[in-house]
């Protein structure tokens, strides 16, 4: 049997060591599970993203730049916290 040793910072050890106790697998039987998956599946055994905040988005970017021209154009509303809510219960 290889023994294989790695650095991991320790927050990151504690809660993963936290997660694989609630299913019954210790860290080593979790890393080897995770090997067996990459080797069955050729890969990575789940996607890798860079996600983006969804509030950036083309469509928003967009709508925020038009009501930023709105606003530079006097072409806005101004309402009180107290109008606002009477619109909401409306």
């Amino acid at each position: 049997m290889a023994q294989v040793n790695i650095r991991i910072d320790d927050t990151i050890k504690e809660q993963a060591e936290s997660l694989f106790n609630t299913v019954g697998l210790t860290m080593s039987a979790a890393i080897t599970l995770f090997l067996h998956q990459a080797i069955l599946q050729k890969g990575i055994p789940f996607k890798i993203t860079a996600q983006e905040d969804p509030l950036y988005n083309p469509v928003n970017i967009a709508r925020i730049k038009e009501s930023i021209e709105q606003y530079k154009q006097g072409m806005f509303a101004a309402k009180t916290m107290e109008e606002l809510e009477k619109m909401a219960d409306e």
